[in-house]
């Protein structure tokens, strides 16, 4: 559990000890149940096999006809932001636009130079193994597109992390010449005799929902070094984050130590479900 940081108690936070006597706790689950609703918890509990849980609150389900998206809202914070005009927000959206076209450029004078993988070494092997569709390239290139306009109007107005994270979803990307990059809902038939296989209306209220070639939903809200996209360099209490090798290194120590149970074909398989959830495109350079 949540243990005592730096900075003292962290509000919302399950602490661990004073575990809530059995039957005072409406509500016991394991953690992971209360993933979207953690900064609302304060008090453990003990699982009916005496394990640890937290007093998760009780939310009322939605009405007939309503889709829940207790799991896809994320938290809004109120922040002072300036209003920005239709115009400045497009012309970050152009910018957005102009750089995704330079890197375009880029890649093609690679290829054209043929500054390229070799074929049928490792790297090339790894790259092929990452290969996506065009739907999932596409989609990609649409959301960096937002993501270059978000950092324009960050840097050029000045933004906190706290309005780049919160204030500019005051500005939906549908009211700008960016509005064709937002997922379109599909028109489903509510009377179709099966689901269908890419997930597309299985969820008749949320059509998106669950479908391939779709980015997934947050459970809870992204934490930004810049509010954006840069990664966090500062932790809760303000000290400097080690680097992302220096943590790898200290946790996965490369040692020769076999195991007698399972094979590398565990991993594997593994590896081969999670691809199967889950795959981000990579750097184009087309092959």
């Amino acid at each position: 559990m949540y243990g005592i940081s730096e900075g003292g108690r962290r509000p919302g936070r399950p602490q661990g000890g004073g575990a809530a006597p059995v039957g005072q706790c409406g509500n016991c689950v394991p953690i992971v149940a209360c993933a979207p609703l953690l900064e609302q918890v304060s008090t453990t509990c003990q699982l009916p096999d005496a394990g640890l849980g937290v007093c998760c609150p009780v939310l009322p389900k939605p009405s007939v006809g309503q889709g829940d998206n207790r799991l896809f809202t994320l938290r809004r914070q109120q922040v002072q932001m300036r209003n920005l005009s239709p115009h400045e927000v497009n012309s970050a959206c152009q910018k957005g636009l102009s750089f995704l076209g330079q890197v375009t450029d880029l890649e093609s004078q690679l290829i054209a130079n043929n500054l390229v993988l070799p074929v049928d070494t490792p790297a090339h092997g790894h790259l092929k193994f990452f290969r996506v569709t065009r739907t999932a390239r596409q989609a990609d290139l649409a959301a960096q597109q937002v993501n270059q306009a978000s950092r324009s109007l960050l840097n050029e107005f000045r933004l906190s992390p706290a309005q780049g994270t919160h204030g500019l979803r005051q500005f939906p990307v549908r009211n700008s010449i960016l509005a064709d990059n937002c997922p379109r809902a599909p028109p489903c038939n509510p009377r179709a005799k099966y689901r269908s296989i890419d997930g597309t209306c299985n969820n008749l209220e949320n059509p998106l929902y669950g479908k391939s070639e779709t980015s997934f939903q947050r459970v809870m809200p992204p934490v930004y070094g810049d509010g954006v996209s840069s990664p966090r360099t500062r932790s809760v209490t303000g000290s400097e984050l080690p680097l992302e090798r220096v943590v790898a290194s200290n946790i996965l120590v490369d040692r020769d130590d076999p195991d007698r149970e399972f094979t590398l074909s565990v991993m594997q398989w593994a590896q081969w479900i999670d691809h199967d959830l889950t795959h981000a495109p990579f750097a184009s350079l087309r092959m």
